[in-house]
């Protein structure tokens, strides 16, 4: 079974942990990533607007960023440490606590994706 490494840099976070953690691994395992680790950080506005000037040249807020530790992830196997995936809990609040939970979990299986060398147009 793959381990996540969830922390949250946030003071509002009303989600079960445990949840994320197990949503995280049963996408790996749909990935056919079933020994692999991963780190997920919850993190506020000016976080991921810092990670996302310093590393990518945008000087703006995002929802999610993830920074893979391999520019081949398919040839990792294993239990590696695939990478970090960083979600601005900011942009994602919700009064609506089940979309919250809902736009969260496709964050998190959007991060791994891009882990694993799944990225979009």
């Amino acid at each position: 079974m793959s381990k996540i490494f969830l922390f949250v840099r946030v003071k509002k976070f009303e989600l079960e942990e445990d949840e994320i953690v197990k949503r995280a691994q049963d996408w790996l395992g749909i990935r056919n990533h079933l020994n692999c680790q991963i780190e997920i950080e919850i993190v506020g506005r000016k976080r991921i607007q810092s990670l996302n000037k310093v590393f990518l040249n945008k000087d703006c807020p995002t929802d999610v960023l993830s920074f893979p530790l391999s520019p081949f992830p398919e040839k990792v196997k294993g239990q590696n440490l695939l990478g970090t995936i960083f979600i601005c809990n900011d942009i994602i609040k919700n009064v609506n606590k089940f979309k919250y939970k809902k736009d969260l979990i496709s964050l998190v299986k959007h991060g791994i994706d891009h882990l694993l060398g799944i990225h979009h147009d």
